[in-house]
């Protein structure tokens, strides 16, 4: 059988993944589990035993559990989505051989090894592989098992009470699989009864491990942990609030779309954007905007619960929501203060204090803070050994660029090259024509602001607090001039 290639994600998404993720100046990830992840994603469709081999083989290693996460839950679960199955489908109409039996019957075919593979990884002796792999085989049993209203009540009874049971619902993505199988089942009323129980596990599950104190001091991955399970905690909520709305409930559901709205991804969140990125194309196909749209569509509501939605989001998502909020304020309250200071004193209530600190040049020049009193800062750490920030550098000098002659009267950009030395950061600096200003790091400056990974960009207000902005994205320039209301 040819290699399938219709797959919602590639081998490579894991690797995207791990790479996205903020680097440090570590070790790199061990190549004995990247050649065992690639092995495993060229024979779990065709040789399920040797499969099973390399699953063992990244399962006995201790750094591992990263890896069997995104390679159960990106790779095998793409394999039993329906739009694989369309795949064959569409293949089938092309060569005008299409028969509704001969193309279902081909790709069941192609279903028996993945699944054999599946069944003896769920079976294996070694508890982290066994319990990685077992939620994504209670959901594939559930979707593609040809199950009476009995057994099927009693699989989706028993994923509730062994899978929803566990601490940790987040390596094995028991979270993700629970809100899944309840979408499949929740039709039916059969066993009703059975998926509004097991949605309300799952909520109860997601809402327990999310509250961070302090988002800019917190870990990396604590802060990855929270954005998943945030976006899992919206997104339940969104399917509780569309279960009541079906029933005529509408002032029920609108509770549970305050929450989901509450919960749509934060500054801190989008920073840790990745997270999420698979379960939003599972279960948004990408475009999530319902969890907003939802709730900013209730009709009940006074002008000063809009105002203070409308605020919330747009902190969120400026570049979405910014000018929704301005046409809204300057139409309901045209006698208070004008919309500029209102969004900049709105800014600043959700940033925090910066602490003092000194950018000398590599010229030898030394300037601190005040010296930019009336000017927004955007300050990065990067260092020439981190990947990441040199894939960000052409966009951070082009801004550069184009504040440095447009807007030198309202934004500074300074950064920080950190656990490097001033011949290479020079080198480097020359090599591509880099002219944003940059300041040799002893390590001090980072330990002010508790930074953990490389790149971070910071942006500090003329008020004198900052925030650290999301930069998963393409778009984080167009956030900052939203912010810093640069246009």
């Amino acid at each position: 059988m040819k290699q399938f290639k219709f797959l919602l994600f590639t081998p490579l998404f894991t690797l995207i993944l791990f790479s996205a993720i903020a680097q440090t100046p570590s070790t790199p990830p061990d190549k004995n589990l990247i050649q065992n992840r690639n092995d495993f994603y060229n024979t779990y469709w065709t040789d399920p035993q040797q499969a099973l081999i390399h699953a063992q083989a990244i399962a006995s290693n201790k750094e591992s559990k990263w890896f069997l996460r995104d390679m159960l839950h990106s790779e095998i679960y793409s394999v039993f989505h329906y739009k694989t199955e369309n795949y064959y489908k569409e293949e089938a109409i092309k060569k005008g051989s299409y028969n509704s039996d001969t193309w279902k019957q081909e790709y069941d075919v192609f279903l028996e090894k993945p699944y054999q593979t599946l069944v003896l990884l769920e079976s294996d002796s070694n508890l982290l592989l066994s319990n990685s792999a077992r939620p994504i085989l209670y959901w594939v049993n559930i979707i593609r098992g040809d199950l009476d209203n009995l057994e099927l009540k009693k699989l989706v009874n028993d994923f509730t009470s062994t899978q929803l049971s566990q601490d940790d619902i987040f390596y094995n993505s028991a979270g993700l699989y629970a809100l899944l199988i309840y979408e499949f089942v929740s039709n039916n009323q059969n066993i009703e009864p059975d998926a509004e129980r097991l949605l309300t596990a799952v909520l109860n599950k997601l809402q327990c491990p999310q509250e961070v104190k302090n988002t800019n001091s917190a870990s990396h991955f604590t802060l990855y942990k929270r954005a998943w399970y945030r976006y899992l905690y919206a997104y339940a909520n969104h399917l509780k609030a569309n279960k009541l709305l079906k029933i005529g409930k509408e002032k029920d559901a609108y509770k549970y779309q305050k929450v989901a709205f509450e919960f749509t991804p934060d500054i801190a969140d989008q920073r840790f954007s990745y997270a999420y990125l698979f379960e939003k194309f599972i279960l948004f196909e990408g475009e999530d905007d319902s969890l907003v749209k939802d709730y900013l569509n209730n009709s009940e509501k006074n002008p000063e619960v809009i105002l203070d939605d409308l605020s919330k989001i747009a902190l969120k998502k400026p570049i979405v929501y910014k000018d929704s909020l301005k046409t809204f304020y300057e139409n309901t309250f045209p006698k208070d203060e004008n919309f500029q200071s209102f969004w900049n004193r709105l800014v600043n209530s959700d940033m925090e204090v910066c602490p003092p600190f000194e950018f000398e040049s590599m010229d030898g020049i030394t300037t601190v803070p005040p010296h930019f009193k009336g000017k927004w800062l955007l300050v990065e750490f990067w260092g020439t050994w981190c990947g990441l920030c040199r894939e960000k550098h052409p966009e951070l000098q082009a801004f550069f660029e184009y504040t440095e002659f447009e807007l030198s009267d309202k934004i500074q950009v300074l950064s920080f090259a950190c656990n490097d030395t001033e011949e290479k950061v020079k080198s480097y600096m020359t090599k591509f024509n880099y002219t944003f200003p940059v300041s040799i790091s002893d390590g001090s400056v980072e330990k002010k602001f508790n930074i953990k990974g490389y790149p971070t960009i910071l942006l500090i207000s003329p008020e004198g607090n900052y925030l650290n902005i999301p930069i998963s994205s393409n778009y984080w320039i167009d956030f900052v001039k939203q912010y810093a209301s640069l246009e």
